[in-house]
């Protein structure tokens, strides 16, 4: 099944349904992608940053977790146990590891540019693995940390670790 036809078919079944939010990312998808280009091997997108598994290239991404905070106070009462008061919500954090290898078919320097762009222009983005949206609104990347692990005779990197991690651009 096609990735993103997959997902036009969910988006009414998605919770998120009535967030014309997720309507216009699907449609810059299309726009930006293409269906042509899109096909089974892709597994997920964030902005420009598209995951695929295939026999040309790999890039995914491992150690998945997301957390989700509330906000409390406490206040003390004399003589008696304090009281705590629910205030909200803290937006989420998502956390994953990459490797991007050029073996693997991935071109290294740019993705690294794409995630470092969407880091310094505070680029907010949806994040859809599986055909699902995580979440009813977008992401940005606030932190980034890689290691290059090995580079090429030019000193290109050409197998790098990354660990990102999103925040949930609420609006």
């Amino acid at each position: 099944m096609d990735f993103l036809r997959e997902v036009y078919k969910l988006k009414d079944k998605v919770p998120h349904k009535s967030n014309p939010y997720v309507e216009t990312a699907l449609k810059l998808l299309e726009e930006k992608l293409g269906w042509l280009d899109i096909n089974d091997n892709i597994i997920g997108v964030l902005g420009d940053v598209v995951f695929e598994v295939s026999s040309r290239k790999v890039e995914t991404l491992r150690d998945f977790k997301r957390q989700a905070r509330a906000r409390y106070a406490t206040h003390d009462i004399v003589g008696g146990k304090s009281v705590i008061e629910f205030l909200g919500t803290e937006p989420d954090e998502i956390t994953f590891a990459m490797q991007l290898s050029a073996d693997l078919g991935v071109d290294v320097q740019e993705e690294l540019v794409k995630l470092l762009e969407m880091l310094r222009n505070g680029d907010a983005n949806y994040l859809i693995l599986g055909g699902w949206a995580h979440g009813k609104n977008k992401w940005v990347v606030s932190g980034l940390e890689f290691k290059i692990e090995h580079t090429d005779g030019w000193g290109l990197p050409v197998l790098v670790t990354a660990d990102v991690t999103l925040k949930e651009a609420l609006e």
